[in-house]
């Protein structure tokens, strides 16, 4: 999203929609240390699936 590039997939991967949906639904994207705290707040609390974490 915020970096250029689609989260919870890897570069060349092409997976199918229900893999997609499994995948925003059940895991965490990895935002690495790019991201202030903010950004990463705003990008869960918008991502279906997604709970904003407030010890983070």
């Amino acid at each position: 999203m915020t970096a250029g590039h689609p989260p919870l997939r890897q570069q060349g991967e092409h997976p199918k929609p229900p893999e997609m949906e499994r995948r925003i639904l059940k895991e965490e994207p990895d935002y690495g240390d790019r991201f202030r705290k903010e950004v990463k707040d705003l990008c869960c609390s918008v991502r279906p699936g997604g709970e904003l974490d407030q010890e983070s």
